[in-house]
């Protein structure tokens, strides 16, 4: 496991899944690049920072640069669980 998942927490944050079931997983419902290593381009319009988070909804993907702290990561997820849960 990766320093950034046991920071996460991933092990308790996370559904863990069986090896039965990692058997038969097709396509993830959601899907996160996270580039924390690879600082996004603060020369491009409107970025103040070398950190971004980007959602697309219509995709189902999730991209984090600059961002090191785990806490992007949760807080994207959070934000997803929050638009997504209304519905």
């Amino acid at each position: 496991m990766s320093p950034l998942s046991k920071s996460f927490g991933g092990e308790s944050r996370c559904i863990r899944l069986t090896p039965e079931e990692l058997e038969n997983f097709d396509t993830p419902d959601f899907t996160i690049y996270n580039a924390g290593q690879f600082p996004c381009n603060r020369y491009t319009h409107y970025m103040t920072s070398s950190t971004s988070v980007d959602i697309n909804l219509a995709s189902k993907e999730m991209v984090i640069l600059g961002a090191m702290y785990a806490g992007k990561m949760k807080k994207g997820l959070f934000s997803l669980m929050h638009y997504l849960m209304p519905k």
